[in-house]
């Protein structure tokens, strides 16, 4: 199992490290933020899309899954939108 994990952690890696796109353009993304974050905290998809600085405690001893304080919404044939 950790194995995959840290199999998964190097192939988001190496996908955000390839080369630039041919009109030049370098490649942004927080992916690699977002798995780990999602792996660490147990968070699914939308629950770390939407996590906000507000909901961490980094003060706390131990470690706990962070308390959102809006759930994602998504209205019918519009964009995501939060509560």
């Amino acid at each position: 199992m950790l194995e995959d994990i840290a199999l998964l952690r190097k192939a988001v890696r190496e996908w955000k490290d390839r080369p630039a796109l041919p009109r030049g353009k370098r490649n942004i993304t927080l992916l690699p933020q977002i798995v780990d974050t999602m792996l660490g905290t147990g968070l699914r998809i939308g629950e770390c899309l939407a996590l906000r600085e507000a909901d961490l405690d980094l003060e706390a001893l131990i470690p706990a899954r962070p308390a959102l304080s809006r759930a994602p919404v998504r209205p019918r044939r519009n964009p995501v939108s939060f509560r």
